[in-house]
């Protein structure tokens, strides 16, 4: 259990996301939950990966898709996508098979071993790409028009937030900068881990950022972004919203 959100803006990509892992099975009531450091991880220096979902199979495919890193990133976005697609795939096949054989003896729980959702943000041509993998290793490429993306269980409460924060504060933009990135992902990753309802989100939020630098692109944890300025940034605009009582609650007029 999870959220993972991804937010492409005008100078390079952020992925934010929750440090609470589930082990065990909810439907059999032995789950246990674990906070760890991160479930964003930074590769080559320059891509960023993250997951939901099942942890062992997240590993399987991410070391499976970084024996063959060098060939994919001097490819087109189109290529690029279908070969990280396809080494996904040959991993998630074949314990696909192995699930359903097992799922005839022990049911439909042995599938939760092989569900996963995967983010990838790289540099592909000199541009910051995101790109969001499902549990058939099918691709979506984050874009301008919807620059947002989120997985995991927390997608539900999350999804509705980013899209008001899109409307209201990057004005139904793409958000120009990495700062109004990292914002509006803390932001929602804040709101989901007060609110969520048995989601299994929460822990202390972790952010990172692919942006172009001197000398290329470059990974970084939010630590090398200041998050101070940006919780006091929220904390601005939670209390701005309270103050507005009276336009939402407009005295009432008296007619004659």
């Amino acid at each position: 259990m999870t959220l993972i959100i991804g937010v492409k803006c005008g100078d390079g990509i952020v992925i934010g996301g929750d440090t609470i892992v589930t082990y065990g099975s909810p439907a059999t009531y032995s789950a246990i939950e674990q906070e760890i450091a991160s479930k964003i991880t930074i590769e080559k220096n320059d891509v960023i990966v993250a997951y939901s979902g099942a942890v062992g199979m997240s590993q399987l495919v991410k070391e499976r898709l970084f024996t063959k890193w060098d060939a994919i990133k001097m490819q087109e976005v189109g290529p690029a996508r279908h070969e990280i697609s396809r080494q996904l795939w040959s991993e998630v096949e074949p314990a696909l098979q192995r699930a359903h054989a097992m799922a005839q003896l022990v049911g439909a729980q042995a599938l939760d071993s092989i569900w996963f959702n995967f983010l990838v943000t790289l540099p592909l041509n000199d541009k910051s790409e995101l790109l969001c993998f499902d549990e058939q290793a099918q691709s979506e490429m984050v874009t301008a028009d919807v620059p947002f993306v989120a997985i995991g269980s927390g997608q539900a409460i999350a999804l509705p937030f980013l899209a008001f924060v899109k409307r209201v504060i990057w004005k139904d933009l793409m958000p120009k900068t990495i700062g109004d990135g990292i914002s509006g992902v803390l932001w929602t990753l804040q709101h989901v881990i007060k609110v969520n309802a048995g989601l299994g989100v929460g822990g202390e939020p972790t952010i990172a950022a692919l942006q172009k630098q001197q000398g290329g692109w470059k990974a970084q944890m939010l630590d090398d972004y200041s998050p101070d300025e940006h919780k006091q940034a929220i904390r601005a605009a939670e209390s701005a919203l309270s103050n507005y009582q009276n336009i939402f609650n407009p005295s009432t007029v008296n007619e004659d």
